[in-house]
């Protein structure tokens, strides 16, 4: 669902201008993603291919950055490994086909991360900006840069730069924050959706926010699913294991001191990935997979460190592909004993985890692989029924929020690539016995699913409905 609304906000940004996405959505995220997304429409003009491409080159950038700062601190094995399996997990991977607040935070903290590393002050300092027109929770990478900043300088001494100078590193990200709060507020947006965390009318989204974690505790239930979805599911505790073994294990072996740039990449990372995970991941909304995605790159940066420091270039090469070879497995099936035991959900011909989370929802899916060729089975479904005339669908609609999907294309049809002229209503086949729904499925219904057409018609007919279903292919 969230890619739909995506799609049309960065659609508001390219044809009407800034100011009506805050006008006329109910965003209250920054606008990069939107606007990255928006500058691709104006490049290619608007599609879904222009929309998957925005994604595919944050995937792109994320690999390529992540891959030269591990190489700059520490090796080109290290390098290897990290990249390679970072950017195969399945988390990562699935989200790369369309752009996600947590795909393009990855690649800015990667590349700031490198200049950071690097100790090129300029360009560190505009790879900063980025986060704060990202999303809020990307200010946790702001302050944990700031830390690190503050950590290295303990460790090199004052030198030739005074901390005047180290402060001076976010001034400009600051001011930009600055400026962007007084823009949002000048269009009477808010700085977060309090709505989506329970919060009513009023007040500092905020201050509430601060409220809610000082009332339950970072250490909550949150915290719990989501730390499970990014370090357990899906064979990512194989993942996780291997780190921390490989890491205690090969901890010994190093005896020179650690170069600059290691320590600080090693310094950032230790900072960012618990106050991430705590700051963020704890906050009392939904619990989506992608969420965990920032927190990756400290455990696959640990890995390919740790894995690099075997010396045997046979036993590394085989530890890799192992670990390549399990991540393939998570990417293309759902078969981990572990995820598989809260039960399994199949939905247009994939069998996919069912893990039971009332603040999840249908976004609980997004693991793997399968669940854009689930994605792509219903696309062609509402192609189907668009191309046979039909007024309405008749399936299961809560599949992948169909229905939701459905009225938000009809709801705003001038923002879609799609024929939304005759909007579809969908309505599943126990419903069909409903006066109310039978009067809103009138003209043609496609049918999709294993139930009987004949029996179905006979159900709509016996309300005197004028409904013609057509269409009985198994789903």
């Amino acid at each position: 669902m969230d890619p739909l609304l995506f799609y049309r906000e960065a659609t508001i940004v390219a044809t009407e201008g800034l100011p009506a996405l805050y006008r006329l959505t109910h965003t209250a995220h920054p606008p990069l993603l939107q606007g990255l997304v928006a500058l691709a429409f104006g490049l290619v003009g608007r599609s879904p291919a222009a929309y998957t491409a925005v994604g595919v080159a944050c995937f792109a950038v994320g690999a390529l950055m992540v891959n030269a700062v591990v190489s700059r601190c520490y090796s080109s094995r290290a390098a290897f490994a990290a990249t390679l399996l970072l950017y195969s997990c399945p988390l990562v991977l699935v989200n790369a086909f369309y752009p996600t607040h947590e795909t393009v935070l990855l690649a800015v903290v990667a590349s700031a991360l490198y200049f950071f590393a690097a100790d090129r002050f300029v360009p560190f300092r505009w790879s900063l900006i980025p986060l704060v027109f990202l999303k809020q929770t990307a200010l946790v990478a702001l302050a944990s840069f700031f830390a690190a900043r503050l950590l290295d300088r303990l460790r090199r001494g004052a030198g030739r730069r005074r901390l005047a100078d180290d402060v001076a590193d976010f001034l400009p990200a600051v001011a930009a924050g600055l400026a962007w709060a007084v823009f949002l507020r000048a269009l009477g947006g808010s700085e977060w959706r309090g709505d989506l965390l329970g919060q009513a009318a009023g007040g500092s989204t905020y201050a509430y926010l601060g409220e809610r974690l000082l009332h339950l505790g970072v250490f909550n239930a949150f915290l719990r699913r989501n730390l499970e979805n990014a370090l357990i599911y899906n064979w990512q505790w194989s993942i996780t294991l291997s780190a921390l073994a490989l890491t205690l294990g090969t901890a010994a072996r190093r005896r020179e001191p650690p170069s600059p740039g290691a320590f600080r990449c090693a310094t950032f990372l230790a900072i960012f990935s618990p106050s991430y995970a705590l700051l963020v991941l704890s906050i009392p909304t939904w619990t989506i997979p992608r969420y965990g995605i920032p927190l990756l790159l400290g455990p696959y940066v640990a890995l390919g460190v740790a894995a690099a420091r075997i010396g045997n270039r046979g036993r590394f090469a085989a530890l890799v592909t192992v670990l390549w070879a399990v991540s393939w497995v998570a990417n293309l099936s759902s078969l981990d004993p572990v995820t598989a035991r809260h039960g399994a959900l199949e939905i247009y011909g994939q069998r996919l985890y069912d893990v039971p989370e009332e603040n999840a929802g249908a976004d609980r899916l997004t693991y793997n692989l399968q669940f854009l060729d689930a994605v792509a089975s219903q696309n062609a479904l509402v192609a189907a029924a668009l191309r046979s005339g039909a007024d309405g669908l008749v399936t299961d609609c809560a599949a992948l929020k169909l229905d939701e999907k459905l009225a938000a294309i009809a709801l705003h049809p001038e923002y879609y690539p799609y024929p939304a002229a005759r909007p579809l209503f969908c309505a599943g086949p126990e419903g069909l016995g409903d006066p109310g729904v039978a009067q809103r499925l009138t003209g043609r219904v496609l049918y999709v699913g294993r139930d009987d057409r004949s029996r179905l018609q006979a159900l709509v007919d016996g309300l005197g409905a004028s409904i013609s279903i057509v269409g009985d292919s198994p789903s």
